[in-house]
């Protein structure tokens, strides 16, 4: 027994001393557990926050390609988020803007200049508009083309005799090759407006060259006139959705007619003045050109007939400057205008024919 005792206790003794020691060493205790955390840190890193290089609020964690998170991180105080991208599943992607967008135009929120009318209004008809109706009587006298040297003056005195305001759509071109002409107009408080640089058909140009077009004749007006005006008219009322949107982003409200003198025809002076009596209505707007005798007659006569029947001559701005109730019947003028003004609403001339 004792040999067999021996024996065992010589092997549990032999096996005990294979077993490290279980004492409690403060250092190396330490160390252990530093190491498991320091893994279990190394674990978790992508997803932690990281401390900030200040000290202060700790940097947001990054999230995994993949990942999503409802603690994403919000931008500092004026920091901007950078766009959103598109989905590609959604019915409604956004599209690039361009002249040819056919968005809604938005309410321009910049108050008008003096003398001027804000150039927008939700509705894309006052973008592009032929007349204006407000219950006042207000009819609106236009001339295109101009300054002419001779008749452009004629008509002045006419107007100051008459002690009516009209609105001249001047051809970048003729303004500077006549500007005091020009300026006299808008001293005797008349309204100027843009009617390109040199006349051409804007549909066929480029968005560069409209743009050129329109921009060239507003820095000429601004000389003479002190400001830019918010209207303009295309040459031969031509225009489409490319040339529409440009005058949208430029602020310009786009003004046709709806009575048309076509004195730019050699119409007599009694045939002008016929057509004006017959198809004038609370808020037309009559086209006229200050470079013929003719139309400076015309104008004479309709002036004191329509204000005997109770109408108001005004300036373009000064119309639109009311508010537009429901449209007025359709005059002879308009139904000889084609709706979509995709062309030209009045004939071009010959190349070696006058401007209109």
């Amino acid at each position: 027994m004792n040999r067999v005792t021996f024996c065992i206790a010589a092997a549990i003794a032999a096996i005990c001393s294979l077993c490290p020691a279980q004492t409690a060493d403060p250092g190396n205790a330490g160390k252990s557990k530093s190491t498991l955390e320091r893994w279990g840190i190394l674990k978790r890193k992508a997803p932690t926050a990281t401390p900030s290089p200040s000290g202060g609020i700790p940097e947001p964690p990054v999230q995994p390609e993949g990942a999503s998170s409802t603690n994403q991180a919000k931008p500092s105080s004026g920091q901007k988020l950078p766009p959103l991208k598109a989905d590609a599943s959604a019915k409604t992607k956004p599209k690039p803007q361009s002249a040819t967008t056919k968005s809604e135009p938005k309410a321009s929120t910049a108050a008008p200049k003096k003398g001027m009318s804000a150039t927008h209004s939700a509705s894309t008809d006052t973008i592009m508009l032929s007349s204006w109706p407000t219950g006042k009587k207000l009819v609106a006298l236009t001339y295109d083309d101009g300054p002419h040297p001779k008749f452009t003056p004629i008509l002045l005195d006419m107007l100051a005799e008459k002690k009516v305001k009209a609105t001249f759509f001047l051809l970048g071109q003729q303004i500077k090759e006549f500007p005091k002409v020009a300026a006299r107009t808008v001293a005797e408080g008349h309204e100027l407006a843009n009617h390109t640089y040199d006349h051409k058909s804007l549909p066929s140009l480029s968005e560069d060259k409209i743009v050129q077009e329109l921009t060239r004749t507003e820095d000429l007006l601004t000389s003479v006139a002190g400001q830019r005006g918010p209207l303009m008219r295309p040459p031969y009322g031509a225009s489409n959705p490319k040339v529409r949107e440009i005058c949208r982003q430029l602020g310009y409200r786009v003004i046709l007619w709806d009575i048309d003198t076509n004195d730019w025809r050699g119409r007599p002076t009694q045939h002008m003045k016929s057509n004006i009596l017959t198809n004038a209505q609370d808020g037309s707007i009559i086209l006229m050109h200050d470079r013929y005798q003719s139309s400076i007659d015309a104008s004479a006569a309709v002036i004191d007939e329509l204000r005997s029947r109770g109408f108001e001559f005004v300036t373009v701005s000064e119309m639109l400057s009311h508010p537009r109730i429901a449209a007025k019947s359709v005059t002879q003028g308009e139904k000889n205008r084609p709706a979509d003004v995709g062309g030209p609403v009045q004939t071009p001339p010959p190349a070696n024919a006058e401007t209109r």
